[in-house]
């Protein structure tokens, strides 16, 4: 049985799209942020979320045999057509079966996603095979209590991984391993522990 949102929630999913910034980003970025190299891409299959329209990543992946299929749902409030691997739709509501991709993956959408973000990170939990990453940047008041956090993480559910890039500020990336023994129950109670509960960031790391 499908599930129907309210209409009201559609709309404000819209309008949180409508307001948030499109970037560009190349198979370099991702490298960077993600640390994938040549090698780890061969064979692998991606689902890029908030991709925007750009697919220069997925094209250049596509030279070192990995197969990245690009999601956006900016697209539809402009009429805009999809084209090749370009998928439009709602994080929040992914059109795929579970276990379908290698990976899942968001560069500079979680922040953006307020209206059902925990559905969000249960969505691209659901899509990602056993034993897959899911692997989200930046994260800011997405980290939890500080407490739990560790207890995931020394569990190898969870991976921070902070990084610098150029002349910027560090950044945080979140990566899930999607534990085959866990149920629906046990990721729901992952996705509880790291979207609720704002703490500083620094005091968090200190825990970890």
């Amino acid at each position: 049985m499908i599930e129907v949102r309210p209409l009201s929630t559609i709309a404000m999913i819209k309008d949180e799209i409508e307001v948030s910034r499109s970037t560009e980003r190349d198979l370099y970025e991702y490298m960077d942020v993600f640390s994938y190299t040549e090698s780890s891409l061969k064979g692998k299959t991606i689902l890029n979320v908030g991709s925007g329209r750009d697919q220069s990543f997925s094209r250049t992946a596509a030279k070192y045999g990995a197969r990245v299929i690009n999601l956006d749902g900016r697209c539809f409030n402009n009429g805009y057509k999809a084209k090749g691997d370009m998928v439009i739709a709602f994080v929040q509501y992914l059109p795929f079966k579970e276990n379908s991709f290698d990976e899942t993956i968001g560069l500079f959408i979680i922040d953006w996603v307020k209206t059902e973000r925990k559905q969000a990170l249960l969505e691209m939990i659901r899509v990602t095979k056993p034993n897959g990453k899911i692997k989200i940047h930046p994260v800011f008041e997405e980290l939890g209590d500080p407490k739990a956090l560790k207890a995931l993480k020394r569990k190898s559910i969870i991976e921070f991984l902070t990084t610098k890039k150029r002349d910027i500020d560090p950044h945080v990336t979140l990566t899930i391993n999607k534990n085959p023994t866990y149920s629906k129950d046990d990721w729901t109670d992952v996705v509880e522990t790291i979207s609720l509960l704002p703490q500083d960031l620094a005091e968090v790391y200190q825990m970890l």
